[in-house]
């Protein structure tokens, strides 16, 4: 156990309790580092949210229903099939950035394997 730790206890659920026992038994890993991995990651995940907000802090707020009627408006067929590049980019700009791996992970997750 590296020397900069601090002993804590904390209270946790027995259910939890037993499952974190099983997986670090089944991981060759101590309950500790399981547990201290999982705080980092649940950290990790707070901080890159945080940064999401803040590169996006300039963009205009927008109601849920100025949302709709623009989604609904975006979906109409365009009279021109010739839409440039740019003004696909400008019209879809607002979107949220998608991490192509973890959306790759999250359809495989639902999408049945027997297809």
């Amino acid at each position: 156990m590296p020397s900069d730790t601090v002993r804590s206890t904390l209270y946790i659920e027995s259910a939890l309790h037993q499952a974190l026992r099983l997986k670090a038994a089944a991981a060759h890993r101590s309950m500790s580092e399981i547990v201290n991995d999982a705080i980092r990651a649940a950290l990790r995940e707070d901080q890159e949210d945080l940064a999401a907000f803040a590169d996006r802090v300039r963009e205009r707020p927008i109601t849920y229903e100025a949302l709709l009627a623009q989604l609904k408006a975006d979906l109409r067929p365009s009279v021109s099939s010739k839409t440039s590049a740019e003004t696909l980019v400008e019209t879809w700009r607002h979107l949220p950035r998608v991490d192509p791996v973890q959306f790759r992970v999250d359809v495989d997750s639902i999408a049945d394997s027997s297809l």
